[in-house]
Order: C-alpha cells, then sequence, then structure tokens
C-alpha cells in the first residue's frame, strides 16, 4: 500500500520533470509544443454497479512533441464525481502519447494521481490509465477521440478502501505551436 505521503511527492515530482523535459533542445527553430484540451466520462467496469457513470472531466494538456510519433503531455484534470455527490477534485495525468506514422491511430499512456483535492487518507494514489485512439480534422482544427481504461482507489460505503477499474471515452483537439 503506498502511502499518501510517497503520492504526493509523486504528483509534484511528475510536473518537475515534464518542465525540465521542456528545456530539451529544439531542433531547426520550430517549437515543439502543443496545448491539447478534451472532455471526459468515467463509466465504472467493476466492483459494483458496472455501467454506473463516475466522473466527468475537463483535461488541460500541454506537451512536448519529441519527434513525429512521440509526445509528452502533462494532463491537469479538474473532475465532477457523481458517485461522491457531484464534488469537485483535481487530477494529474502525466502522459506518453505515440502516433502511429502513415496512420490516424495513437495510444495514449497515463500515470494519473488522483483525488489531490478532496481525497481522503489512502484514495491520493498512483492510477495508471491506457487508451486508444484516433485523431481527425474538423475543417482546420485537429481533434481526437479516445477510449481508454483507468484504476482508482476510493473509500467504499463502509469506509474500506477498494480498487476498481474505469472505462472512459474523452473527446478533444490538440494545437500544435510547431504547426
Amino acid at each position: 500500500m503506498t502511502n499518501t505521503k510517497t503520492t504526493t511527492t509523486w504528483a509534484l515530482v511528475g510536473p518537475l520533470l515534464f518542465v525540465l523535459g521542456l528545456l530539451l533542445p529544439c531542433s531547426a527553430g520550430a517549437v515543439p509544443l502543443s496545448l491539447g484540451f478534451s472532455l471526459g466520462q468515467e463509466i465504472q467496469l467493476q466492483p459494483g454497479e458496472p455501467g454506473q457513470a463516475r466522473q466527468t472531466s475537463l483535461m488541460f494538456a500541454p506537451g512536448y512533441q519529441l519527434g513525429p510519433e512521440l509526445r509528452l503531455e502533462l494532463g491537469l484534470l479538474i473532475t465532477q464525481d457523481s458517485d461522491r455527490d457531484g464534488q469537485g477534485d483535481i487530477e494529474v495525468r502525466p502522459n506518453i502519447v505515440y502516433k502511429m506514422l502513415g496512420f490516424d491511430y495513437f495510444a495514449r499512456i497515463n500515470a494519473g494521481f488522483a483525488h489531490l483535492w478532496r481525497g481522503d487518507k489512502g484514495e491520493q494514489q498512483f492510477a495508471p490509465g491506457l487508451a486508444f485512439g484516433r485523431d481527425a480534422a474538423f475543417g482546420s482544427m485537429p481533434v481526437f477521440a479516445e477510449v481508454g481504461i483507468t484504476s482508482r482507489r476510493e473509500k467504499g460505503k463502509r469506509g474500506m478502501l477498494r480498487a476498481f477499474w474505469l472505462a472512459e471515452v474523452r473527446v478533444g483537439g490538440v494545437y500544435s505551436f510547431a504547426e
């Protein structure tokens, strides 16, 4: 079991590593920065009531393009969870996005830290996830849609910590400053 102090330390170290990554040298004068934004909805898979709607989130994700197929992002989420009496919360998700060259598909690995604002003791834990999605264009705006899975650890109705899985659907756009 990870303690809150360790989780909080990683929640602070992750963004620091991201900022240090931004200081890497840029190639050919292009600025390889991006800004993503998206809206997501989570659905509980197990345990409990499968299909139950959980948190809705708005994510802002500044990013750094490491090459044509690889991007680092720091997702900052503002969430509202219907299962927690509609309470808002904050989540940090450092992401690695891999785009398959020649295709409009991508994979995203996230190393989330959930319940940073209103989480009870033991809930502020590492919450990894994986998503697959597709890029498209809406006029000149690059947009995406993705489906993923993520884990959580929360106090249940009886006050005991429980681990469970959530499916997440997310739609949004990414603006690249290099283009």
